[in-house]
């Protein structure tokens, strides 16, 4: 009788243990008979089978320092038109020189490469390892000849407990998804690695010997028949395994059932249970050595396992998740969606897949950083845990970038048979732009939230096509017509479309995870549509193939003369802002909104975040604000009341009042919440109050807070305000303080009168900074500023010594 111990891992998946009775003999580790299986066609010639030969030479060379001078059975099955079995010499020198015989001509027959492996596993004892290497540039040409004897190596593979089979497959001609399917044909996981050329065969071989010489004791776990592979901790002496458990649809159905994707992966770990502790009631069996041992099971609380095995379980569990969505990427690739919803639905649930495996790496990797050493752990031994740690969520890490990109580009319908290579053998790629990992998973999330959007936006013009008719004409006069189009905006939204202002932005790299970063330089004369400009862009770009910064600016804040089309007044032209100009027509544009600002923050329409909306307009309301007070104009008040009304709605629609008003009475009391990790964008921010001040919501708020000292209150606010601008500014606001800070901005939308002129208000806090970042100053005066943070450090140091 074993005992069977389960853990939860996470809501889906549990840890299982199998207690090694002591009368159990454990068979001692040997290495695998290598089945070297070659592809010798004529695509082969020249590089590929020279360099082939070579990795294999490395292979042999290892396997006799490992077992001890001499070769173990070893086989090489060489395969093209037909195919033939080479048995190697238990001599190294002489089995190299029959591989060095190998030539390369015909076509590709994988068919006839499978009824070769299957001669030599039919004559294996089923307990003996085997593993089982590819080497192919391309695809089987005679792929229907063949797919008998493949049903055959599945099933031969499945019955060996130790079996695994490793695919290599160089340049982009090689049939990814097969390979990639192929590698789960073993009854242990095998693993599939893309080599872009030829030159990289020896190096990646030399990678992958550690894997290859590994061997595992393994069982069966047999649950109602399902047989569950396991593997031997040598010095735990217990099998191990994590399995995968989902919930029954079907809430009456008492039958434990099994799920397998096809018939030749009967061994996925997934189990069909209502809750685990159903396995309490099930026929459970362990089989070793060819013997069946019935198990008794035991729960085993996740408290009393330690952290360090908690991490590198799921750890593993995460590393088994994205090599199987590789796989079933991989696979998909081949296979044509009957419907669109058929694909979408597939690439969602991989992208939900990739989501869960994120978060528990996200969380390790969190961890790792802030861990502490615990009392009587060894530093050297403390610092090794915690590099460990952080290597192993790197990997992943790295991992899910390179599987959101596939996953994004999979959704676009852009994904490259190279590219599918590359992330299915988990070999990291360059990213395009150091946040490109961001942008692909919103684009998994977005595909499908703006489809939702266009077809509301659709739905709108229909319904209300009759209220769209009756907008009085004197509100569509005082509106200017797309300078592209010529159209007014009634008849935009009679197209689904929307009125937007130009204006002329630059960006960074960063502002794709901080929009606030995005620069908006000016606002434009102009009145454009939505697809007109984005029909500009598009004719733009075919201008400008070999320079398409000089359309949108890319992300250079020193790019210049930048445009996508020019205005009115034949200013340029890189941006739009969608505008609130009438309630039906903010419909169309508010749904507008995401796939303009994410390509106006990060070039691509998919790239949206919500802080992109609560940033961009509110940047724009600044400049617009700026505009009116220090170059007063009929127009720059027509466009502050447009981007204002657009910001109102924006600020509504969110509920910022909620977050606004509580960081306000802080950033009075204290400089800890003045700082740029609370408050990132001081413009953005004082926008926010704007619109609380125009919705009502600032003074009954102040009111409330500070009495009969609103006034003194506000006077603080405005004095703390320009300190903080200029602070972050410094020292560039000695240059010119009265313009780089917002001070007659501020005062002006809170209607403060200040109990003295500007400069007094200003110069006072720019000497304070001055004198404080002079290297000559020998003066003790602290800011407030400085106060604070070094009590602050004061006491962090007192609890330490503590």
């Amino acid at each position: 009788m074993l005992i069977l111990k389960y853990s939860k891992v996470t809501e889906t998946h549990y840890y299982i243990e199998i207690q090694v009775a002591p009368d159990i003999e454990i068979k001692k580790d040997k290495l695998p008979t290598f089945i070297c299986t070659i592809d010798c066609s004529g695509s082969m010639s020249g590089s590929g089978i020279r360099d082939t030969k070579l990795a294999i030479k490395h292979l042999l060379e290892q396997i006799t320092i490992v077992n001890g001078g001499t070769l173990n059975n070893s086989y090489v099955v060489q395969y093209a038109s037909n195919a033939s079995t080479i048995e190697l010499n238990k001599n190294k020198d002489v089995a190299i020189s029959q591989v060095e015989r190998l030539v390369a001509s015909g076509s590709t027959n994988f068919g006839a490469a499978y009824e070769q492996i299957n001669k030599i596993v039919k004559g294996m004892d089923e307990e003996e390892p085997v593993s089982i290497i590819f080497f192919t540039d391309g695809c089987d040409t005679q792929k229907s000849k063949g797919g008998q004897s493949e049903i055959q190596l599945r099933k031969l593979l499945k019955a060996h407990v130790n079996s695994r089979l490793f695919c290599f497959g160089f340049t982009a001609g090689h049939d990814v998804s097969m390979l990639a399917d192929l590698v789960t044909a073993g009854a242990l996981p095998g693993q599939f690695v893309y080599i872009p050329s030829a030159s990289e065969i020896v190096p990646s071989m030399a990678e992958m010997l550690g894997c290859l010489l590994a061997t595992e004791s393994a069982g069966f776990l047999i649950i109602n028949g399902k047989r569950v592979i396991t593997t031997y901790d040598s010095k735990k002496n217990c099998f191990s395994t994590t399995i995968e458990i989902e919930k029954e649809r079907n809430s009456t159905t008492t039958t434990t059932t099994t799920t397998t994707t096809n018939d030749n992966n009967n061994n996925n770990n997934n189990i069909i249970l209502k809750n685990i502790n159903q396995l309490n009631t099930l026929d459970i069996k362990f089989e070793i050595n060819k013997q069946l041992y019935s198990c008794n099971c035991q729960l085993i609380e996740w408290e009393l396992m330690n952290e360090t095995q908690k991490k590198d379980i799921k750890l593993a569990l995460v590393s088994k998740e994205l090599i199987d969505i590789s796989t079933e990427i991989a696979k998909a690739s081949n296979t044509t969606a009957t419907t669109t919803t058929a694909t979408r639905t597939f690439w969602e649930i991989q992208t939900n897949k990739l989501t869960e495996s994120e978060k528990i790496v996200d969380q390790i990797y969190e961890q790792a950083w802030k861990l502490k050493i615990e009392k009587g752990v060894a530093p050297s031994i403390f610092r090794e845990q915690r590099k460990k740690e952080i290597e192993s969520a790197l990997k992943l890490k790295t991992m899910i970038v390179s599987l959101h990109k596939l996953i994004a580009d999979g959704m676009k319908g852009t994904l490259k048979t190279g590219q599918l290579a590359s992330i299915t053998s988990m070999a990291y790629q360059n990213v395009r732009r150091k946040f490109a990992h961001k942008l692909d998973e919103r684009a998994t999330v977005n595909v499908s939230k703006l489809e939702a959007l266009e077809k509301q936006i659709d739905k709108i013009v229909i319904e209300k096509s009759v209220e769209i008719n009756e907008i009085d004409e004197q509100i569509i006069d005082k509106v200017p017509c797309c300078v592209l189009t010529l159209m007014n905006f009634k008849e935009l939204i009679e197209r689904g479309d929307c009125a937007c202002i130009g204006l002329v932005v630059d960006r960074c790299e960063a502002a794709i995870v901080e929009p606030s970063l995005l620069h908006v330089k000016s606002i434009t004369t102009t009145i454009l549509s939505a697809e007109a400009f984005f029909d500009a862009y598009s004719f733009a770009m075919q201008k400008n193939v070999n320079n398409p910064e000089n359309v949108h600016g890319a992300f250079d804040r020193n790019s210049l003369n930048c445009k996508v089309t020019v205005g009115s007044a034949n200013e340029p032209i890189n941006a739009i802002l969608p505008l609130f100009l009438h309630p039906l027509h903010w419909e169309i544009a508010f749904r507008r909104m995401p796939s303009i600002m994410g390509w106006v923050v990060t070039l691509d329409p998919l790239g949206y975040a919500t802080a992109q909306t609560l940033s961009v307009p509110f940047s724009t309301l600044f400049v617009a604000l700026r505009n009116k007070l220090l170059s007063p104009s009929q127009w720059n008040s027509t466009v502050y009341n447009w981007i204002l009304d657009t910001c109102l709605s924006i600020y509504d629609k969110f509920n910022v009042k909620d977050q606004i008003l509580p960081q306000l009475i802080s950033f009075i009391q204290s400089p800890e919440h003045r700082t740029k990790d609370v408050i990132i964008d001081l413009y953005i921010w004082s926008m926010y109050l704007l619109c609380a001040k125009h919705r009502n919501h600032l003074d009954s708020f102040l009111l409330s807070s500070f009495s009969s000292k609103l006034q003194c209150e506000l006077e603080l606010f405005i004095f703390y305000l320009i300190e903080e601008q200029l602070r972050r500014s410094f020292p560039k606001s000695l240059k010119d303080p009265y313009t780089q800070n917002p001070t007659q901005i501020f005062t002006n939308w809170l209607d403060v009168s200040l109990s003295a002129p500007v400069s007094q208000w200003v110069q006072p806090a720019l000497d304070q900074w001055q004198n404080l970042n002079n290297p000559q100053n020998n003066s003790q005066q602290l800011s407030h500023y400085q106060i604070l943070f070094e009590s602050s450090l004061a006491t962090t140091t007192s609890s330490t010594t503590s």
